[in-house]
């Protein structure tokens, strides 16, 4: 081999050797000097993008509370649709049953005054017929053969 040879190599393999050392110093970039006034500025953006998303939460929070407002509206209103119909449904069973009884009721007392009546014609057609026993007695006795008549017709 050649003496210029033999001297390349070991400084080619050093040389490699070096630059990849200085591959990860390539790969890192300085960053720039920031002032203080720079990162005041850039958290009073941060800031200021912070109040947007608050106001941005606070306006959704005011929808949804207001949106949740008018359900408990609907529902409310529903249940009281639905209870005023439950009352007027029993209003209407009671004041129909009411209809229904009143010709019952009125039946009923003419029946009871009928009945009534026929007692007090039953009562005195007992007593008739016992003052028209108390005679047939009376003349029995004056007339046995008629007092033999009524005994064997057993009115007597």
């Amino acid at each position: 081999m050649k003496p210029q040879l033999r001297l390349v190599i070991p400084l080619f393999v050093a040389f490699i050797c070096l630059f990849q050392l200085a591959i990860p110093a390539f790969a890192v970039e300085i960053a720039p000097r920031i002032s203080d006034r720079e990162i005041i500025e850039g958290l009073a953006e941060l800031k200021a993008g912070q109040k947007v998303l608050e106001q941005r939460i606070d306006n959704l929070e005011r929808s949804v509370d207001k949106r949740f407002e008018m359900l408990q509206a609907i529902v409310i209103g529903g249940f009281g649709a639905i209870l005023t119909s439950m009352l007027a449904l029993v209003g209407f069973i009671l004041w129909d049953r009411r209809t229904f009884i009143k010709p019952v009721q009125q039946e009923t007392d003419e029946l009871a005054k009928s009945l009534t009546e026929e007692r007090n014609q039953r009562m005195a057609l007992e007593e008739e017929l016992k003052k028209v026993k108390g005679v047939l007695k009376e003349w029995g006795q004056k007339q046995p053969e008629l007092l033999n008549a009524l005994q064997s017709a057993k009115i007597l």
